[in-house]
């Protein structure tokens, strides 16, 4: 099956007080890492945020590595786009063939779908990489690595908007129509400096 996600708003204030300007993310989406990820369906996700870890020298994980030890994958995101509304939206596929999982994996992905199966739009926290400045205004996205399904989201209105199987050739194409162009603009490289960050919208 596949959803559609509401993310986070733009030029307004997160529930921790950080924001990201429309400027911001639009500049994202042109960036070498967003085409990556989109090409290689790197956006991954799980069921909240108890498996994307820290780097971790004595056991050798790198970043959000404890999400595949654990099999805590159930989603890729194949599209980020921007909503009438002013939020970024995500369109996602939900990885709900039950006969791939097993052991935890299999018990996450059972609750996921069968919360979805019964129309519950759940409530999502997207994680975000970050220059953040003073006034905890993004200056610039270094990544977005996915979104995760979670009771406890940081943004108020973030939560799964849509959910339909994968043969809805209309709710396919939503949001996948040619964008409004963006006229590129130079990025002023004061502001670099603050901390790395990973704050839930």
């Amino acid at each position: 099956m596949h959803i559609k996600v509401k993310l986070f708003p733009l030029d307004r204030k997160a529930a921790d007080g950080s924001m990201i300007t429309r400027q911001v993310f639009e500049e994202y989406l042109r960036s070498e890492d967003y085409q990556m990820r989109s090409r290689n369906k790197l956006f991954l996700g799980g069921v909240t945020h108890i498996d994307r870890n820290k780097p971790d020298k004595q056991t050798g994980l790198g970043e959000f590595d404890r999400m595949l030890t654990e099999g805590n994958y159930t989603h890729y995101t194949d599209k980020l786009f921007i909503g009438p509304d002013n939020w970024v939206y995500a369109r996602a596929k939900v990885m709900d063939n039950l006969d791939e999982y097993a052991g935890r994996s299999l018990e996450l992905i059972k609750t996921l779908t069968r919360l979805l199966k019964q129309g519950i739009k759940l409530p999502v926290s997207i994680v975000v990489k970050a220059y953040w400045d003073k006034n905890d205004v993004a200056r610039k996205i270094v990544l977005i690595s996915g979104f995760d399904v979670t009771l406890s989201p940081g943004y108020k209105g973030a939560e799964i908007v849509d959910i339909e199987n994968d043969d809805n050739a209309e709710f396919l194409a939503y949001g996948m129509e040619d964008e409004e162009p963006v006229v590129p603009q130079r990025f002023n490289q004061r502001g670099y400096g603050y901390g790395l960050d990973y704050p839930s919208y």
